[in-house]
């Protein structure tokens, strides 16, 4: 495996990871999936989901979002 074949594994776990989280509520984890979204990484960028996950963060208060 190439290194850049790695790299796309790798952003595609931690995506999966982070979107588990994400959909049970995490915040923190909600602000990183937006941010994932908005740049693609692990994912084909997506604003609508990318304003979703930010959105659902930020109606938690949380400070970053």
């Amino acid at each position: 495996m190439t290194g850049s074949a790695n790299k796309s594994a790798d952003d595609q776990e931690l995506f999966a990871a982070t979107k588990t989280l994400a959909e049970n509520g995490d915040a923190a984890a909600q602000l990183r999936l937006a941010k994932m979204y908005f740049r693609g990484r692990g994912i084909a960028r997506d604003g609508d989901e990318a304003e979703k996950y930010l959105n659902l963060s930020a109606k938690q208060n949380f400070g970053p979002a």
